[in-house]
């Protein structure tokens, strides 16, 4: 690779909303009602191309329907449609829209993960359904490649000692950020397993609206 790996820090799992006042309830009930009308259900999604926008794209795929994809300039203005009705749905990271969630605004209808969040053990996974997608944004620290060992370990222990630590804990949990750690070594295969899902999707996802 083109960096030395340190740590992970945080992995934001992709999680799919509707509003509150939405009738669909369930991911099946999402899909029945994309599959009876193909192209009506809009998706925000924060840029074309970025992230929320290969993980709804690759849902959509997996499940055989047809949405509308609605590219917006960031993740503020992609919720601020879906707020204000101007979209149906989005795919978002968990710790973009918990506080919406449970202020009661949103729902979830499923998450991108391989087990279901702590912090919402309801919610089913769209693995659990079926659909064998995981998509979500590691947070992780790396250094140049050519870094000495010895600062790289230094680096890492500093690092987890701070993420580790109660007061980052608490911090993290108010933000509804998840905290992941990963060691050097599963940091590196993760990134690696990411540039070949990556290079895989995009010879069957058309990314470009």
């Amino acid at each position: 690779g083109d960096v030395a790996p340190i740590l992970n820090h945080v992995y934001d799992a992709g999680v799919i909303v509707v509003a509150s006042s939405s009738e669909i309830n369930t991911i099946e009930e999402f899909v029945d009602y994309c599959k009876a009308n193909p192209g009506e259900m809009t998706i925000s999604n924060n840029g074309t191309g970025a992230s929320n926008h290969i993980g709804a794209a690759h849902f959509e795929y997996e499940a055989g329907i047809e949405v509308t994809h609605v590219p917006f300039g960031g993740s503020t203005d992609m919720l601020a449609a879906l707020r204000g009705g101007h979209v149906e749905a989005n795919v978002a990271k968990i710790s973009e829209v918990a506080g919406l969630v449970n202020s009661g605004e949103l729902k979830i209808l499923a998450s991108f993960t391989e087990e279901r969040l702590d912090t919402f053990p309801d919610v089913p996974t769209l693995k659990e359904k079926g659909y064998d997608i995981l998509f979500g944004s590691a947070r992780a620290l790396v250094a140049p490649k050519d870094t000495p060992e010895e600062v790289l370990e230094f680096l890492h222990d500093k690092f987890k000692e701070a993420l580790e630590s109660d007061t980052h804990l608490e911090k993290a949990k108010d933000a509804d950020l998840p905290i992941m750690y990963m060691s050097p070594e599963d940091l590196g295969k993760y990134i690696e397993d990411e540039a070949e899902y990556l290079k895989s999707i995009s010879s069957f996802l058309d990314l470009s609206n």
